[in-house]
């Protein structure tokens, strides 16, 4: 598998190819490779300690975009779509568990993304995902009528059907190597993925499921709300958990059952992690060379400076004073 920075990796991509395949280490990576290629803007946040590795081949089908992921550890995807087209979701494999908005997605569930709505799903590692994509030409052109639910149970049959498929078309399209594959070839392979999406669709295409709405679990609605409470505080290093318990209406242990069971984390290292990836945008962001660690840090609330050092290598797999460099105009 090739490894790669984004801005090589969609700066050079070669309109022939029919399949490619990368290595992403970082949440603005993240966020430029699934804003061109789908259209969605991922609010990414690993929630485990250790470096970001995400594993990824896309096929082009013309039209219609496979994207194969392979991610470890705890992640949490908050992110809406941009663009028109419609986008599927399905988990392959994994040795964890997936939340969506509090509540287990079973395997047998798909999620579609809609612009304008907000997707939360919290994924424990290791996992393979498929992702497909499909133009909003092609959508116009199979006359399908969308309605907005997010996540629903699909016939077990249809969907594994549907993988194995796209499996091929990914192992076909590999070994084809660098060659392009002649247009009818992708076409049909397009067009026969089309065609099993049709039965998985039924929940999104029938008018009797228009109205459905997906579950949100007490414990999503307490954290979400102690997110929002966190956002607002106008110095959120000294937010502290009486303070939020008292905002909130809820106890100690309340507030931390509901932190575990949605994010797998306790609130305090649940918000020391956020202000971690704000320190860590600011410091990628610094375009002078005095700009200084200590000055970035204490602004994010940060005063112990050692600790701070050996978490943040620990969570991102360099030191802030290697961010801060990097950063720097060469």
């Amino acid at each position: 598998m090739r490894r790669c920075r984004m801005d090589l990796q969609l700066g050079r991509r070669d309109p022939g190819m029919a399949i490619e395949t990368c290595v992403l280490r970082d949440s603005e990576e993240i966020a430029a490779f699934f804003l061109e290629m789908t259209g969605m803007k991922p609010g990414f946040f690993q929630l485990s300690a250790g470096v970001i590795d995400l594993s990824l081949e896309t096929v082009d089908l013309g039209g219609v975009t496979l994207i194969w992921t392979r991610s470890k550890g705890r992640q949490r995807w908050k992110d809406y779509m941009t663009g028109d087209g419609l986008h599927l979701g399905i988990a392959v494999e994994s040795d964890g568990s997936i939340q969506f908005r509090g509540s287990d997605v079973a395997r047998t569930e798909v999620a579609v993304w809609h612009p304008g709505v907000e997707m939360d799903f919290i994924m424990q590692g290791p996992l393979i995902s498929l992702d497909i994509g499909i133009e909003s030409w092609l959508v116009e052109e199979l006359g399908w009528s969308i309605n907005r639910l997010p996540i629903a149970e699909t016939t077990n049959e249809f969907l594994q059907k549907l993988l194995h498929y796209c499996s091929d078309c990914s192992r076909i399209l590999e070994r084809l190597g660098t060659a392009s594959p002649a247009k009818p070839l992708k076409t049909a392979m397009r067009d026969q993925v089309l065609d099993l999406l049709e039965p998985i669709l039924v929940p999104w295409t029938s008018s009797d499921a228009a109205s459905q709405t997906s579950s949100i679990s007490k414990d999503y609605r307490i954290m979400t709300r102690a997110e929002d409470l966190f956002r607002e505080f106008s110095d959120p290093a000294q937010l502290e958990i009486g303070i939020l318990c008292r905002e909130l209406g809820v106890s100690r242990r309340t507030l931390f059952r509901a932190f575990r069971q949605t994010l797998g984390v306790g609130p305090r290292r649940y918000f020391e992690l956020r202000r971690l990836y704000q320190l860590r945008s600011t410091l990628k962001a610094a375009c002078s060379d005095e700009t200084t660690v200590t000055s970035i840090a204490n602004d994010s609330g940060f005063t112990e400076l050692g600790r701070l050092a050996g978490l943040y290598k620990r969570h991102f797999g360099e030191t802030p004073i290697e961010t801060l460099k990097s950063s720097y105009p060469h």
